[in-house]
Parts: structure tokens; sequence; C-alpha cells
């Protein structure tokens, strides 16, 4: 499971979105998952302090907003009987949490965009598009399965 969610954690972005959707998961990337990016992207030491002092600044509201979307799961998942007033006021909530969550995500990642280089920027999308593969073949091969 820690693997798939590491795959997916790496698709949505690759460093912003691999700590929030991660922290979604409630695991945290490795750091040798970070420092292997780093390196394919060929950081300078100035990005990448400027990328860690970014993380880090948005770090707790990442995790606040991903603990509340994982527990809004765990109370629909601990409803002894379908009521559907219960469940439109959680999916509310779970509606406004992960909102804050992607609007964060993308604030984020567009920031640490802006850090990088053109060249580093097409080395990204070159990325998130070999690991998008990779997942779509993981998702098919679990399918597959049943």
């Amino acid at each position: 499971m820690n693997r798939i969610a590491m795959t997916a954690a790496a698709t949505a972005l690759i460093f912003a979105g691999l700590v929030a959707h991660a922290q979604e998961m409630g695991v945290r990337p490795s750091g040798f998952a970070i420092h292997r990016i780093e390196r394919q992207l060929g950081l300078t030491d100035g990005q990448r302090e400027s990328i860690r002092a970014i993380l880090r600044n948005e770090e707790p509201t990442i995790a606040n907003l991903a603990q509340r979307v994982r527990e809004q799961n765990q109370e629909l998942a601990a409803l002894p009987a379908f009521q559907e007033s219960q469940v439109r006021a959680i999916a509310r909530q779970h509606e406004k949490a992960s909102e804050d969550l992607l609007v964060k995500r993308v604030k984020v990642s567009r920031e640490v965009m802006a850090v990088l280089t053109p060249e580093q920027r097409l080395k990204v999308e070159r990325m998130k598009a070999q690991h998008q593969g990779q997942v779509e073949q993981r998702l098919s091969e679990l399918i597959a399965q049943f």
C-alpha cells in the first residue's frame, strides 16, 4: 500500500504534491524520494533551500487539512447505518476541506515551479507524465486481478 501511495503522491506534483498527497494518505515521503527528485532535476543549493523553505512553511497547514479529510473519511466509514442527512453533512465538510487542500497544493506547486528554470520545469512535466503512466499501469494490473 505504501508503494502505491507513494507512486500516486509522485504523480500529483513533484514536490508540493508529493508532500501534500502523502500527508493526505497518512504517510510522509521518504527523504530518499525527495533527494532522488532533487538530483534528477539538478537543483542548485539555492533552489533546494528555497523549495524546502516553501514546504516547511506550508507543511503544517497541509498536514492539518489532510488530517481533516482523513477524519471525515473515517467518520463516514463509521456511520452505523445510512442516514442521508448525516452523509450530506459530512460530505459538505469533506468538500470544504478537500477544496482548501487542493487550493493549498496548487499554491505550493506554483511557488515551487517559480523557483525552477524552464529546463527543470520541462523535466518536472516529463517526470509527472512518466509517473502517471506507471500509476495507470499498476491500476490496470490491479483491476485485471479481479
